[in-house]
């Protein structure tokens, strides 16, 4: 049945010809998918057949969506780099020449006091291809760059031994980024070099922390397979049967880092957590979380605020209050949570420093591994919203396939890659796993006004000889 949703008569017909004619490379992999279903076992074979001959432009519809859409990432050769940067000169005196890993905003769409510094003072080279740079390709712009080059723009971009080098060669004096994280930064190496490094605390919390609560949501619910069920045209109206999800009312969460994104993250789940009972509780991991009696005070004001709310709602109904938030260590956090968020900066070892081990500082890389999954609860969730480096994702894999957790990030180790082996590994011990792009901070007032803004002020700093707001190195101490 399967086959004359492709063909008929021997001839391609309806919108597999269309598609067909505009794509003759999709011949291969139909024939392809073709040949994969007839070596099916019997059983899988005439299910799947009585599937796509239930419903044959379904079927086609969503073969086509897959194989005619973009599959992968689009890589940009070396060659092609150039090809894709374009230079807008300063329309006053000039303070330096830079180049931009991104496109810049333009005076007419964000017109800031940073904004219109930049276009007015700094001659500025700009990548502007959607795909994100590797250290090499940066590496590689930056010495193929036409004239001096004073200073670097970049986000997420790997800042290497190599990057450094090609900079310190140009005469590059600082690499200021919009980004939060600097954990794939070569700092002290920079700083070796006379290379001012900057970083934008704080730019992210807020778009973060929204992202952070709505994968949670989206996990525990499991609202994106109800969403891709009906486009799969699976939907049977509201059954009493199907779904089966959980909700928060009643959960316990524990945050793994309590700093800017971990405090937001847990101020918006205040209101989803209280029950009737008083179940629905907050605990944190943290060993020294900034003005930690205040947060923990205004949480607690926040739990009771809904739970008085719940009052409102149910008058005739005892209300019990909710029990206050608590910070624990990582194993306890683990054991009596159903949610699990991680939040905390990444710091490898080779981050920390002798007095910052001894003051208690510990590497978060790796934090979450084969012996603290064993120790969650069957069936809770954890969310990841850090960086992929804070799990060992093999023993998630491992965790997965058991059936033992649900997952949701949007970081993974290789970002480049689709997951496979953990969206396997949960169909195989049949759990949740949702992963999605590295782009919770997209839209266009983070990206553009706060984490691009942040990071022009500490370049104008730079520029009027001033030390810049936010450095994550200090060239001048090894000078």
């Amino acid at each position: 049945m399967l086959k004359t949703v492709v063909t008929k008569g021997g001839e391609p017909c309806g919108v597999a010809n269309t598609h067909l004619r505009a794509n003759p490379t999709l011949a291969g992999p139909i024939a392809a998918t073709l040949e994969a279903v007839t070596q099916m076992p019997s059983e899988e074979r005439s299910r799947v057949l009585t599937q796509a001959g239930r419903n044959p432009e379904l079927t086609a519809e969503l073969v086509f969506d897959v194989l005619a859409g973009r599959i992968g990432q689009e890589l940009v050769s070396d060659d092609e780099l150039r090809g894709h940067v374009i230079t807008h000169k300063a329309t006053a005196d000039v303070k330096a020449n830079a180049l931009s890993t991104y496109r810049l905003p333009e005076v007419s769409r964000v017109d800031t006091p940073e904004v219109r510094y930049l276009r007015g003072h700094v001659n500025v080279s700009e990548y502007t291809h959607p795909t994100p740079l590797n250290a090499r390709q940066l590496g590689k712009l930056i010495r193929d760059h036409e004239g001096p080059l004073d200073g670097v723009y970049c986000f997420l971009e790997p800042v290497d031994e190599g990057v450094i080098d090609a900079a310190a060669e140009k005469g590059v004096k600082w690499i200021v980024s919009s980004g939060t994280g600097h954990d794939n930064k070569n700092k002290l190496y920079a700083a070796e070099k006379g290379i001012q490094l900057t970083n934008a605390p704080g730019a992210l919390m807020h778009a973060t922390s929204e992202a952070a609560v709505t994968h949670t949501l989206n996990v525990v619910l499991n609202m994106a397979r109800w969403i891709e069920e009906t486009r799969r045209g699976e939907q049977v109206g509201c059954s009493m049967l199907k779904g089966r999800h959980e909700i928060l009312q009643g959960k316990t969460v524990a945050l793994v880092g309590l700093g800017q994104v971990g405090f937001e993250v847990a101020r918006r789940l205040t209101q989803f957590l209280p029950d009737k009972e008083g179940d629905g509780r907050i605990l944190y991991v943290d060993h020294a979380p900034f003005m930690r009696e205040e947060k923990e005070a205004a949480l607690n004001l926040l739990m009771n605020a809904a739970s008085e709310a719940l009052r409102i709602a149910h008058p005739k109904d005892d209300i019990t209050a909710p029990q206050p938030v608590r910070g624990v260590k990582l194993e306890e956090a683990l054991r009596e949570a159903d949610v699990v968020i991680l939040t905390p900066a990444l710091v490898k070892q080779s981050d920390l420093s002798r007095q910052a081990i001894a003051a208690g500082a510990r590497p978060t890389e790796g934090m979450i591994g084969m012996e603290q999954l064993s120790v969650m609860k069957e069936g809770a969730f954890l969310v990841n919203i850090a960086r992929g480096l804070i799990v060992v994702e093999d023993a998630v894999a491992d965790a997965l396939r058991r059936g033992r957790i649900n997952y949701a990030t949007d970081v993974l180790v290789d970002e480049w890659g689709r997951p496979t082996h953990l969206y396997r590994a949960a169909e195989e011990g049949g759990v949740v796993f949702y992963a999605s792009e590295h782009v919770a901070s997209n839209d266009r007032n983070t990206r553009n006004v706060i984490m691009t803004g942040r990071m022009l002020a500490n370049s104008i700093e730079l520029m009027e000889g001033r030390p810049p707001l936010n450095p994550i190195n200090n060239p001048k101490a090894l000078q």
